[in-house]
């Protein structure tokens, strides 16, 4: 599912910072195939060692892998380094409740409800916007 949520991010004008703890380079060979069509794209595409350095001012975060490294992440300073505290769960790896003590608006798919943080559910959550060059 991350070659498909990649790709059509990057073709609707975002800028992706990918991290995968196993298949980088899997991932870009494919990529460069669904891309093929628009090689420009690629270079929206960055990929990083370390999961925390994929959340550096992010406007969001997707989490399409069940890797064990990114079941213990450390929340609060995702939420710190992050510009937009938002994370779309693809594989319900987290806790809505323990997401919301930690300041992060959470979406499970598959799940009911978005969950909005505790201190922040009287607040508008703000939208992110993609940045097209």
């Amino acid at each position: 599912p991350s070659r498909v949520v990649i790709g059509a991010l990057v073709r609707a004008g975002a800028t992706v910072v990918a991290h995968d703890p196993v298949a980088v380079a899997e991932m870009k060979k494919a990529l460069l195939l669904d891309l093929a069509d628009a090689p420009g794209l690629m270079e929206r595409i960055s990929f990083v060692e370390k999961p925390m350095a994929a959340v550096e001012q992010a406007d969001g975060l997707i989490v399409v892998t069940e890797w064990k490294a990114y079941r213990s992440l450390n929340f609060r300073a995702l939420r710190a380094a992050m510009k937009f505290p938002v994370v779309f769960d693809g594989r319900n790896l987290y806790e809505p409740a323990m997401m919301s003590e930690q300041g992060i608006t959470y979406f499970g798919i598959g799940r009911s409800q978005a969950v909005v943080p505790v201190q922040d559910a009287n607040t508008e959550v703000p939208h992110a916007q993609l940045q097209r060059h």
